[in-house]
């Protein structure tokens, strides 16, 4: 059950922000902690946008290149589990 409200949630908050991606150019995958299920789904939904901002400028003319730089301030983080 746990798994399946991970799942859904993790789901509607990259619904919500896909149209920053530019489809088809990327693949995205998430591997979402348990933590996602006491977020509150705003700060969830902020999460999502802001790694895929990220990714949206790295695959950008002129952006930077994926695998350039710190991953570590890229990578989103939700609070700890």
């Amino acid at each position: 059950m746990e798994r399946n409200r991970i799942r859904r949630r993790t789901r509607e908050a990259v619904r919500q922000h896909y149209s920053l991606l530019a489809s088809g150019i990327v693949d995205v995958v998430i591997n979402p902690r348990k933590s996602v299920l006491k977020a509150d789904f705003a700060v969830l939904s902020q999460e999502v946008a802001r790694a895929f901002a990220v990714i949206a400028q790295s695959v950008r003319p002129g952006g930077k290149r994926p695998g350039s730089g710190s991953r570590k301030s890229e990578k989103p983080h939700l609070a700890q589990e």
